[in-house]
Formats: structure tokens, sequence, C-alpha cells
């Protein structure tokens, strides 16, 4: 009877201090939020960026004979061919150069 007697005052002492744990406190309210309603619109995709250019393949301009260049016979960002002709250079000092020697 010792045994049950104790079972029994522990178990209503559990229940009583199970019953006065304090009380969760309560939720915070739930906060205001403003609402957007979407609507479908067309926008131009624009972007301004600041870089460099280079190259990926280098062409080397050089002359075959010195002189002085009278004209240039191609124009900016044309596309030439491998030789063709790009200056035209003063043809006089060679000639006199030639009829020197010749």
């Amino acid at each position: 009877m010792k045994y049950s007697s104790q079972l029994l005052l522990s178990l209503v002492l559990f229940v009583f201090l199970a019953a006065c744990e304090k009380k969760a406190p309560p939720a915070p309210p739930v906060p205001e939020v403003s609402v957007v309603i979407a609507k479908v619109t067309t926008e131009p995709v624009l972007s301004q960026l600041v870089g460099r250019l280079e190259a990926y393949r280098q062409a080397e301009v050089r002359a075959r004979a010195a002189g002085i260049v009278v004209a240039k016979l191609y124009q900016e960002g044309q596309e030439v061919k491998a030789g063709t002709a790009l200056f035209r250079i003063d043809p006089a000092p060679m000639k006199a150069a030639y009829d020197i020697t010749g």
C-alpha cells in the first residue's frame, strides 16, 4: 500500500506542476502589407555598357617601297584582299633613281 500511495502522490504532484506551467505569450499580430496588382506591359531592353574592343587577328601594313604617299585607295572598314593596293606612292623619286642607273 505504501507503494501505491507514493505513486498516487507523485502522480497528483506531477499533474499539479503541469497545470501550473506558464502559458505561452500570445502570437504577435499579423503585419500589414501593401498589395500591388501586376499589369502586363512591354518595356524596351536597353543596356548602356562601357567596354574595349580588341581584334582577334592583327594585320601588319607595310610599304614595299619607300616614298611619299599621294593617295589612300581604300575606305575605313572596307574589306580588302591580300595583294590589293592600299596607297599610291609618288613615283617621281623612284623614276629618277631608275633613270640614273639605267
